[in-house]
């Protein structure tokens, strides 16, 4: 059994407080942006979970295929895509071993996965393979140095819940990955855990870029 699979029941329980619908609202316009305008083109989700990200992208048009190695995240994510009425295709892999022929989509993206995969630049090079030359590949990292990266590295947060199996990366160490073809790597989420409802706002997120590192960082490569 997956270390997700226990989580599955409850995990969207978050995206329904103040705080969790405003750190994924950012966190998506900064993924999805690298994707406006594409047209309709097939577009591979890695650790798809209970299908956020899924979703979105079949929203916008494009053909979607979702993966992830957690039977009942899936479960929840064949759920939701049943009741949004849109189609998305759901497979059950581990991201190391993509079960698809080199350069079959268009574009890639994974958010908050490889934090939770041994061996990741494994996954990332599964990633590169089944993206078609030109196509994008677009990663999603909480950033270990951001105040949310803090609080999942906490002895708290590492004794009773999932993080404890998480592994984080800084911006340096994304730099470091497929170098040649990093096009750039986006901040943002300045906004810290813990805050009270009425301090949640985009005004205050301009005030927390002046004294908080970035939580989420997006890298964007484009395969040569």
């Amino acid at each position: 059994m997956e270390v997700f699979d226990f989580e599955a029941k409850h995990y969207d329980d978050w995206y329904k407080t103040k705080l969790g619908r405003f750190v994924d609202e950012i966190e998506t316009r900064a993924v999805l942006k690298h994707l406006e305008g594409a047209g309709k083109i097939r577009v591979l989700d890695v650790g798809c979970g209970t299908g956020n990200y899924a979703i979105k992208l079949a929203q916008m048009g494009f053909e979607v295929v979702g993966v992830d190695k957690s039977t009942e995240m899936l479960k929840v994510a064949r759920q939701k895509v049943k009741e949004s009425g849109l189609s998305v295709e759901l497979i059950l892999c581990d991201a190391r071993h993509l079960p698809f022929a080199d350069e079959e989509f268009d574009a890639v993206i994974s958010v908050a996965t490889l934090e939770f995969i041994s061996s990741p630049l494994e996954a990332v090079d599964e990633m590169f393979r089944v993206t078609r030359k030109g196509g994008k590949i677009i990663i999603g990292f909480i950033n270990k140095d951001g105040e949310w990266g803090k609080l999942y590295q906490s002895s708290d947060f590492r004794e009773k819940t999932v993080f404890r199996y998480a592994d984080f990366f800084a911006k340096d160490e994304i730099a470091e990955i497929h170098p040649k073809e990093l096009v750039e790597i986006v901040e943002t989420l300045y906004t810290p855990p813990f805050l009270k409802d009425e301090e949640i706002s985009y005004d205050n997120e301009q005030y927390f870029s002046k004294i908080y590192r970035a939580s989420f960082l997006v890298g964007v490569w484009q395969k040569k």
